[in-house]
């Protein structure tokens, strides 16, 4: 058996994660308008020619941030948001990874991103391009 290659070009380009990590940059946010103790809101996040929306930010237990996977919701024949076994809704991954440390890799740079537009701070919660905070009160994008 013959083993089949990709031509040179067509081959995967390694990528330096300090240049990758520059590349990435918060687009939009979205503060969740619920109490939650842990969802803070939605990211969309762009990747130098790919973006990913509605990438949920969380508070964890530390106090620390983390960013999870986009998912949508399963629906069933009937077009309801199909219920799991102990009455949550059910919700599937948009985006996975293939190994833990591309994951590492996608929380990082999402992090980074919303640390450089100051959403790393829980006082500095805003939304939108022009950061309107969650009661709807502009201001300046990244302003303290």
């Amino acid at each position: 058996m013959t083993a089949i290659t990709a031509p040179r070009h067509l081959a995967p380009a390694s990528v330096t994660p300090a240049r990758a990590d520059t590349r990435c940059q918060l687009v939009d946010w979205k503060p969740w308008p619920f109490e939650n103790p842990s969802l803070l809101g939605h990211a969309t996040v762009s990747f130098s020619g790919w973006v990913v929306n509605r990438t949920p930010v969380f508070r964890n237990r530390d106090g620390g941030l983390s960013v999870g996977s986009p998912s949508a919701p399963e629906i069933d024949a009937e077009g309801h948001i199909r219920i799991n076994d102990v009455g949550k809704k059910q919700y599937w991954p948009l985006l996975t990874f293939e190994t833990k440390e591309a994951k590492d890799r996608f929380e990082r740079m999402g992090l980074g991103a919303l640390a450089a537009a100051g959403i790393a701070d829980p006082d500095r919660r805003r939304s939108g391009p022009m950061g309107s905070d969650r009661h709807g009160r502009s201001g300046t994008a990244g302003a303290p």
